[in-house]
């Protein structure tokens, strides 16, 4: 009896050790770098800019953000600063207030811009194993409809 319940501790022991492991694969990646578009990998339902260059800048529980986007109308720069706890804070996107949130969904991290007038823009940044690739997963809905693009983005 005693064997029995010496073997059931050590299996027990052996799952809560490989679950923990588990966990820990799972962390939150560090998306710190500057990353731009891979053009020829991104895909745009509408078409999209003709370049998008992002900066972050990760700390613990914040993180920087500068956005570059270039397309028809020109140049646009957006510095926008999050906490990654998914708090709403007021921020400016090209001169439309906007409430903004980042939280992490596993391991990737979702920042999602939205206003009261039914706008809303949803990022989703997954990090390849190598973390040499992200990938962002947008998701734009207004009162004309919902869009949704791949962007691929290549670490510089």
């Amino acid at each position: 009896m005693k064997l029995r319940n010496v073997c059931f501790l050590f299996i027990l022991l052996f799952f809560f050790c490989a679950s923990a492991s588990f966990t820990g694969a799972q962390s939150k990646p560090n998306v710190s770098g500057s990353w731009k578009m891979n053009a020829a990998k991104s895909k745009f339902e509408r078409g999209g800019p003709k370049n998008i260059s992002i900066k972050f800048e990760q700390q613990e529980a914040t993180l920087g953000e500068t956005l570059m986007l270039s397309n028809e109308r020109g140049d646009q720069t957006h510095n926008l600063n999050y906490t990654l706890d998914g708090k709403q804070s007021a921020q400016s996107l090209g001169g439309l207030e906007v409430k903004a949130s980042a939280k992490w969904e596993g391991a990737s991290l979702l920042i999602e811009f939205k206003n009261d007038e039914g706008f809303s823009f949803v990022r989703k940044f997954t990090l390849s194993a190598d973390g040499k690739t992200m990938t962002m997963d947008v998701k734009q809905t207004s009162p004309n409809g919902t869009t949704t693009d791949i962007v691929i983005l290549d670490k510089q």
